[in-house]
């Protein structure tokens, strides 16, 4: 078994435009053992209920400091609860949890690395742009959301050496318009894609990406998150696969969306 039900302290919180919340913890079981790609599910609120876990992709992966860093939207009562604890906090987690992304940097000295996220989708990619430019890969990062405050941990990145292009529907920040206008202009550079965001957006990027290796991660509601409730199944072309178990991160050739 490559994960743990262990206990985590919020060690740091940053309030983010729109509501997001990240949050830093601290776990070394689950720093030690995480790939960028994976999640953690993690019980929110008190007394049994919400009853459900909530799952998180890693939105960063500090194994020095045995720390793990999540993402956090509120959407609903699990994540309004997440986002509200304060640090020293102990959560309940499962993690980490799932196939994370390939990772051939390890093993090619040399390579270009692109990433396409809209939005919240941008929290599985970083880990994986940060090591990869950590390797002296090219890496890139082309991000969209409807406006300014969607754009999230930009600065982040490019304090990192991370080549963050930013569009926006209503044209607040970077360039007016969809992603897939900007993935249009940068693909022919790229050796490696990797995208998370809305199924729309997917749609548009595998169709866009045929000649290209491309790898997505995929947003999915889930009960159990270790594949017993089956209750996350994705169409493939040879039936189906289970978001929390085989993926979430499926290549782009493989998933139906």
């Amino acid at each position: 078994m490559t994960w743990q039900q262990c206990q985590a302290v919020i060690s740091r919180r940053s309030e983010l435009p729109h509501g997001h919340i990240l949050l830093g913890l601290k776990a070394p079981p689950v720093a030690a053992r995480a790939r960028p790609g994976q999640f953690l599910h993690v019980r929110c609120g008190g007394d049994g209920w919400p009853l459900l876990r909530r799952p998180f992709s890693l939105a960063g992966i500090l194994p020095a400091e045995g720390e793990v860093e999540l993402l956090v939207r509120r959407v609903g009562k699990g994540t309004a609860w997440l986002a509200s604890q304060p640090v020293g906090q102990v959560l309940d987690v499962l993690g980490p949890l799932g196939n994370g992304f390939p990772r051939p940097w390890q093993k090619q000295k040399q390579g270009d690395l692109l990433g396409v996220a809209g939005g919240v989708g941008v929290a599985p990619l970083v880990p994986a742009l940060l090591e990869a430019a950590r390797t002296g890969w090219d890496v890139g990062l082309l991000l969209g959301a409807q406006d300014a405050p969607g754009l999230l941990l930009v600065e982040r990145l490019r304090a990192s050496g991370i080549d963050v292009s930013t569009c926006t529907e209503d044209g607040s920040y970077g360039r007016q318009g969809l992603v897939t206008e900007l993935l249009a202009e940068r693909l022919p550079g790229a050796s490696l894609v990797f995208a998370c965001g809305p199924p729309g957006m997917l749609r548009v990027v595998r169709e866009m990406t045929t000649a290209v290796e491309c790898y997505f991660s995929l947003e999915e509601r889930m009960a159990c998150g270790v594949g017993a409730c089956l209750g996350c199944a994705c169409q493939s072309g040879d039936g189906y696969h289970l978001v929390c178990r085989d993926g979430p991160v499926f290549s782009a050739r493989e998933v139906q969306l």
